[in-house]
């Protein structure tokens, strides 16, 4: 029996220092991506249906930056973009601002089956926020890699001890732009 790894990739650091730019080098090469883009600031076809989405991901090979109604709620469409990625299956899924659509206590029930069994389904997932202790614990538990850059509020960084150590959260408060802590599970 083969095991499928979990890739579950999160990058924290304060606005400006790199996270987006991080994560679209792991775009690179990949045939299918899914982005929860709420800033508007990824590459490809830009989609606020969510009919769009469903028909988009049914492709073979599809990029797609799903850009959430903000008057109709984000929790209903990150909801469904969550069912819709899981459903598609051997992609990657990338969330920009998680602590919007999560908080410490609480992931949607769809986000949470992609953190805890999306390897099933062949995802790579890829988040990214200002600040890590407004995120959901399900997924900083059960990520394979954490990408911590700059951090100013000891909240933040004291969210990220347990996987980063006292000593190495201790030196993002003054990381410079773009450098980063790295774990890996």
């Amino acid at each position: 029996m083969r095991l499928e790894r979990a890739d579950i990739r999160l990058v924290f650091a304060a606005s400006g220092h790199g996270k987006s730019h991080a994560i679209k080098k792991w775009m690179r090469g990949q045939r299918r991506v899914m982005v929860w883009d709420v800033m508007a600031e990824y590459p490809g076809t830009a989609i606020d249906s969510r009919a769009a989405l469903v028909d988009a991901v049914s492709r073979a090979r599809f990029r797609v930056a799903f850009r959430p109604d903000f008057a109709r709620g984000l929790a209903a469409d990150f909801d469904f973009f969550c069912r819709a990625a899981f459903a598609a299956g051997r992609c990657m899924v990338i969330v920009e601002e998680l602590n919007q659509v999560t908080t410490p206590s609480y992931a949607p029930p769809a986000w949470r089956n992609i953190t805890s069994r999306g390897r099933h389904r062949g995802l790579v997932v890829c988040a990214a926020s200002q600040r890590p202790a407004g995120c959901d614990k399900d997924a900083i538990g059960n990520a394979t890699e954490i990408w911590a850059g700059r951090l100013p509020y000891e909240r933040d960084r004291k969210a990220l001890e347990p996987q980063l150590g006292r000593e190495r959260c201790a030196r993002l408060i003054s990381l410079p732009q773009g450098k980063f802590e790295v774990w890996k599970a």
